[in-house]
């Protein structure tokens, strides 16, 4: 085991951890004790199976903060160890807890409650990011959308697909194109026993058949990276019903404009904006056309 550490702000702090997170046990930020507000700082801290080589952290990372330190681990669960870090989640109306939660809390019976480990694949819901979708997800509800068929695009963990499932009672997929991050939304979905209304497919984008013979979508869900949203944007279009709604994370704040006017090209409007520390989720509706 090796663990990779190093100090930087929040929103570089989540955004290489989001990075990190497909190719490493665990990863997690803090913030550094520090006098001074105006000089806060996060550390991040990635556990690894096998010395990461240091090039390839370049390569993935972009401009790696430095100084970084990487360093061998006794042999003890990381992994497990980690999971005790990750609070419960209570954000109306859903209640996200881990197995290692259970027989020290109480899950409230008028919640949506869904039992998502941390594991190499993204998505627990601490994340701003996902965070945000599942406040937007549930103001589409209360908005009282009507959703025939949703898709969890880039799904991680699923825990999107498992929300609109969930809030709206209706079936729908959930794709990702990494073969770990399926097998652990696939394990997720049939611990929160939702296998007839949610299935996953190892996909990149709209690639496996499945999902594209299904037609187009009422909601889709995608909380993956700025440049990967602007560059799907054309099919995430063409598989939106008129009038459909998409809901869009994984953007930093400053990277807003630039996801919207993808849209906005694509026929769509912004609806609303839900903005969590340093990154916003978008909800696009799209314009029916005339």
């Amino acid at each position: 085991m090796w663990r990779l550490s190093f100090v930087t702000s929040l929103g570089e702090a989540e955004h290489f951890a989001a990075r990190l997170e497909e190719f490493c046990l665990a990863v997690s930020w803090f913030e550094m004790d520090s006098s001074d507000a105006s000089t806060h700082m996060w550390q991040v801290e990635a556990t690894f199976e096998k010395q990461p080589d240091g090039e390839w952290l370049k390569a993935l990372l972009g401009t790696l903060p430095l100084p970084y330190e990487l360093v061998p681990l006794p042999e003890i669960d990381w992994l497990a160890e980690n999971r005790k870090s990750f609070p419960v989640l209570d954000i109306d109306p859903f209640y996200i807890y881990g197995s290692h939660h259970e027989g020290a809390v109480v899950i409230p019976e008028d919640k949506i409650a869904l039992k998502i480990d941390a594991a190499t694949a993204f998505g627990t819901g601490q994340h701003g990011t996902t965070q945000g979708c599942l406040l937007a997800l549930n103001d589409l509800r209360k908005e009282g959308m009507l959703v025939r068929r949703h898709l969890d695009l880039g799904c991680g963990t699923a825990v999107l697909g498992m929300a609109m499932a969930r809030l709206f009672g209706v079936r729908g997929f959930a794709a990702d194109n990494d073969s770990e991050a399926v097998e652990r939304a696939s394990s997720n979905i049939r611990e929160n026993r939702l296998e007839n209304l949610l299935k996953v497919f190892l996909s990149e984008g709209f690639s496996e058949q499945t999902l594209r013979s299904q037609g187009s979508y009422d909601l889709i869900a995608a909380n993956i990276l700025a440049d990967c949203l602007i560059m799907l944007a054309s099919d995430i279009a063409r598989f939106t019903t008129p009038e459909g709604r998409v809901v869009l994370s994984g953007i930093l704040q400053t990277q807003e404009h630039d996801v919207v006017k993808a849209y906005e090209d694509k026929g769509f409007f912004l609806q609303q904006a839900y903005p969590v520390d340093e990154w916003i989720t978008l909800v696009m509706k799209k314009k029916r056309e005339e």
